[in-house]
């Protein structure tokens, strides 16, 4: 049986688990039928695969992908809990919307418990985000035209490991938020922007208050914004950068504000799960076959994997005439592990409802795909949207 930290993971964060970390949003369908019907069930169900691949994505270890279940398509809907359809646009043999997908909780953790794949559930603390817009000359926070607002407010809404608040913009808001005091760059904050922003956080009952400040100059020929972010819930924060550029013409600024405040949301929640999984690494094995063709190749990778100062403990469960059950232990999470084989060319692969350790000169497909999902690095990075 495949067994890749699933207990241990599953199990820890099953009672911290909610509703938003198993809801996927803006799923984009469109479909085609002899009738409306039809063209309706088509597209839900497309979404329903897109959504349940996105979420695999979000709570499953990186370079897990390979291992992950693939339900047929009679059986994924089973696995949703609810709809949110939105800008839902419907002909007599076509349709298109925008919905939110929940999925069952308990019916996801049996599904890749069995599958011998480990998930990360739990949440972070809620981090309130201002969402500072300098707009050529202008600063833009509770105005309601503030369109990067809108985008953290859309994005708030979606789901994921990190609850993120949006303050209402109220009159208490604006009295606590000094804007020409938390955009001058100048730290620590004097005395009454600080009790300020703490009185802010006590509102909304957060620990954590980040300052996204995007810029944008309606002049551009292009709509290029930049994103500075910094938690000002600390008296000497760090300052990450970012650069996100965008298509069309001037003042076409909505969908790259959208883009960018997607990216910045992916990341925090890749950092979180990197972090959650590092944190627990010291307990995690796996249970992995390894083919043996001859006694020399066989006491050439016992000697090698032995050799890995990685891997904490290699077992030998069995040896047969042609492979070998281990039990490998590892620290700081599955995704480095796997990373860390890879660098001396060993692979973990399933097959045969096993996971086989294999040797490969060059890192195969799926490890390819997957080697660019690492954290997010700080520092000025530079989009394309």
């Amino acid at each position: 049986m495949i067994r890749i930290l699933a207990t241990l993971f599953t199990v820890f964060f099953a009672s911290y688990a909610s509703a938003s970390v198993f809801t996927i949003a803006d799923i984009r369908v469109s479909a085609d039928g002899k009738n409306a019907l039809q063209a309706k069930e088509a597209a839900l169900l497309e979404g329903e695969k897109k959504a349940l691949k996105k979420l695999f994505e979000r709570i499953t270890p990186a370079f897990s992908s390979h291992l992950w279940p693939e339900p047929e398509d009679e059986n994924i809907s089973d696995l949703v809990q609810g709809f949110d359809i939105k800008d839902e646009e419907i002909t007599r043999t076509h349709y298109n919307a925008i919905v939110n997908i929940t999925f069952n909780s308990v019916f996801i953790e049996k599904m890749l418990q069995e599958a011998g794949v480990s998930l990360i559930t739990k949440e972070a603390d809620p981090i309130i985000v201002l969402p500072l817009l300098s707009y050529s000359d202008e600063l833009l926070l509770w105005q309601k035209n503030n369109s990067w607002k809108n985008a953290w407010q859309d994005i708030a809404e979606g789901g994921g490991f990190i609850p993120l608040i949006i303050p209402k913009g109220d009159k208490r808001d604006m009295e606590n938020v000094d804007i020409a005091a938390i955009s001058s760059d100048i730290f620590p904050l004097d005395e009454k922007a600080r009790e300020g922003i703490d009185a802010l956080m006590k509102r909304y009952g957060a620990k954590k208050l980040l300052l996204a400040h995007a810029y944008y100059n309606a002049h551009d020929a292009r709509p290029d914004i930049k994103v500075d972010l910094t938690y000002l819930d600390e008296d000497y924060p760090k300052k990450e950068s970012y650069k996100f550029r965008g298509k069309g013409g001037a003042g076409q600024i909505e969908p790259v504000l959208k883009y960018a405040a997607s990216q910045i949301t992916n990341q925090m929640n890749k950092a979180w799960k990197n972090k959650i999984e590092a944190t627990l690494g010291n307990e995690s094995s796996a249970e992995v076959f390894f083919a043996i063709n001859n006694i020399d190749q066989w006491n050439n990778f016992s000697n090698t994997i032995n050799s890995f100062d990685f891997l904490k403990k290699v077992d030998i469960k069995s040896i047969k005439v042609n492979e070998a059950m281990l039990e490998i232990y590892f620290t700081n999470g599955y995704n480095e592990m796997v990373k860390k084989l890879a660098e001396n060319n060993y692979y973990i692969e399933n097959s045969e409802d096993k996971l086989w350790i294999k040797y490969y000169q060059d890192p195969p497909l799926w490890f390819r795909r997957e080697e660019g999902l690492g954290t997010y690095e700080s520092g000025e990075e530079s989009y394309e949207y």
